[in-house]
């Protein structure tokens, strides 16, 4: 609950739908592994009034997911001045793809694709981009840029296939992490900064060593 609670202070809606997602795999887990199906939808119904009522102490979370969805339906708000993350992210997004295709199969090297973001950003006047010196903000769309087809397709394998082992391993908390880890990296390069790297790399391989040595259930 206090973890929750401190999700939902920090207004992250990247953060706030990672514990959505975390809720549903656990009671799905309880309903459908564990065949609890009383228990799991009494907390279903607990989990989803708590969660409502959290969100409603903290409206402050909701405006930020209500700014992004008329963000969506309204294009024309979608402009190059403006210096709201949700739109900053869109269209660093369309604008890197066209670095995508001119670099698809070798990337642009992990030591020039910060320089080929910033000269994008220039020269589509991303202004508050250009200014922060931002990344691309998916880390996805920022390993193809620097190593290109190769490049992508080792972050996907490096997810899909533990993410296989842990269904078959039934490793619940190992199969979370790698959902949680593969949805932020939507919206976040998380393998850009030493905090990303550091989490990534030591839960993975933690978790993954619990499983090779044995244990059928974590």
């Amino acid at each position: 609950l206090f973890f929750s609670i401190m999700v939902i202070l920090l207004s992250s809606k990247a953060g706030i739908i990672s514990l959505i997602l975390i809720f549903f795999l656990t009671v799905s887990y309880i309903i459908f592994i564990h065949r609890k199906y009383v228990f799991g939808i009494y907390l279903l119904l607990v989990i989803s009034l708590v969660f409502i009522a959290l969100l409603n102490f903290f409206p402050y979370s909701v405006m930020r997911f209500d700014s992004t969805r008329d963000i969506m339906q309204d294009e024309s708000r979608i402009t190059k001045d403006t210096r709201e993350g949700t739109v900053e992210r869109i269209l660093i997004w369309k604008y890197s793809a066209e670095l995508i295709n001119r670099n698809f199969f070798f990337g642009t090297g992990t030591g020039d694709v910060t320089d080929a973001l910033i000269d994008l950003y220039r020269k589509k006047d991303l202004a508050e981009a250009l200014d922060k010196k931002l990344n691309a903000h998916n880390q996805y769309i920022q390993t193809f840029l620097a190593l290109g087809l190769a490049g992508i397709t080792v972050l996907l394998l490096t997810l899909i296939l533990p993410g296989i082992f842990s269904v078959r391993k039934r490793g619940f908390i190992y199969f979370c992490f790698l959902m949680i880890i593969g949805f932020n990296m939507l919206v976040e390069s998380m393998l850009e900064r030493q905090a990303g790297v550091v989490f990534y790399s030591f839960f993975n391989a933690f978790l993954f060593a619990v499983f090779h040595a044995g244990e059928k259930e974590l």
